[in-house]
């Protein structure tokens, strides 16, 4: 787990000399550093054939080491940042086979938050109310519909909100009826 120096890679051991068949050029000397994240290993950071040889001191290898901790933390936030990529396309694919569901019924659905301001209206919906669904995104639906309508939402919004809270005292009383 310590940076290593080769100064003589010819005379090492250490060293693979196949490395350098296939490259095609001669290490003279190199410095190895090990990149670790907590106990797991990501792999090496390499210098290879330093021209001043003498200038490796003990200042330069704890330098060395401080950047290789550095690069290991790149190559982590590197993965976890993929990782968190592929989870959002999986949230993604999920969500849309949802609302594609959802937006397929032959039933219309809207969806109001807690001050009747619209949040989703399905294909069907659209059709019933004749609006079009993005028109009713964060609007109070009180601007949307004609007047005569709004008793209808009234009423349905109270009844909507009378079944929510005796579900709600259903679940508080550890009900699993439907």
């Amino acid at each position: 787990q310590e940076p290593m120096l080769v100064m003589d890679a010819d005379r090492d051991n250490v060293h693979y000399k196949g490395v350098d068949d296939v490259l095609g050029h001669k290490t003279k000397n190199l410095v190895a550093l090990p990149l670790y994240s907590f106990s797991r290993k990501l792999g090496v950071l390499e210098f290879i054939n330093i021209k001043r040889k003498s200038s490796m001191t003990e200042q330069i290898m704890k330098l060395l080491k401080i950047f290789a901790n550095r690069f290991s933390e790149l190559i982590l936030i590197r993965e976890t940042y993929l990782i968190l990529e592929e989870t959002r396309h999986l949230i993604d694919t999920e969500k849309n086979k949802y609302v594609s569901i959802i937006d397929n019924l032959n039933i219309g659905l809207l969806v109001l938050d807690s001050q009747n301001r619209g949040l989703f209206l399905n294909k069907t919906g659209e059709k019933i109310l004749g609006v079009n669904r993005f028109d009713i995104v964060s609007e109070n639906i009180g601007n949307i519909f004609p007047s005569k309508f709004m008793p209808i939402f009234a009423d349905l919004l109270k009844t909507a909100g009378e079944e929510v809270k005796v579900r709600l005292k259903e679940i508080s009383v550890g009900s699993t009826t439907e």
